[in-house]
């Protein structure tokens, strides 16, 4: 059964709608793509959406999680997904592991080493900007208990794996934020937090 909680997971607002606990591996997110016969069609989260989710593995002990996101676009610089060391969400300022808005180039992971449990929570403000850089469409992830040192989808038999983070061959990628599934047009940093796709020359 899902267990709620009351949590406070940022030093600036509690969770008005309590805490989501994941104690098994799950899929979690809000929004997301609906598929249909002429194409895409978003299916977009609301104004002042709050959601918590508390991952953390049944059994306890874990020493490190992994969060593999296949969707994510929120609105840029006001819609935000952050991460929270669990062992400090009740603390007045708890420790941000993560945090990210806008686009991310998916599969994206985020491995999180030396960690238990941690928190996920998703807040958006109260407006949408017609001028915003990217769409309301959401998140979609799934969580895995990375403690044996294990990769998203063993890099998907394009990379080596050290450490829960993947270090992909010359054609695929991203390195680090990925499972090695993407091949060229290669992935390259463009700025903090950010990435953009580079065609390949030929």
């Amino acid at each position: 059964a899902v267990a709620l909680r009351a949590v406070r997971a940022r030093a600036s607002s509690d969770c008005s709608g309590g805490e989501t606990l994941l104690s098994a591996p799950a899929h979690f997110g809000v929004g997301g793509l609906d598929i249909v016969s002429e194409g895409e069609s978003s299916l977009s989260y609301a104004d002042n959406e709050n959601h918590c989710w508390r991952i953390e593995p049944a059994a306890g002990g874990a020493t490190a999680l992994t969060v593999l996101f296949d969707l994510f676009q929120t609105e840029a610089s006001h819609d935000f997904v952050t991460v929270y060391d669990a062992a400090t969400a009740d603390d007045a300022e708890p420790a941000v592991l993560w945090r990210q808005s806008g686009e991310l180039v998916t599969p994206y992971v985020a491995h999180f080493a030396s960690v238990g449990a941690v928190v996920v929570q998703f807040d958006a403000d109260a407006t949408y900007r017609h001028s915003a850089e990217t769409m309301q469409l959401g998140f979609n992830a799934t969580w895995f208990d990375a403690s044996d040192g294990s990769c998203a989808n063993a890099c998907s038999g394009h990379g080596s794996c050290a450490s829960g983070v993947c270090d992909c061959d010359d054609d695929y990628g991203p390195d680090t934020t990925g499972d090695c599934s993407v091949a060229t047009p290669l992935m390259v940093n463009n700025e903090a937090n950010s990435v953009t796709i580079r065609a390949l020359e030929v």
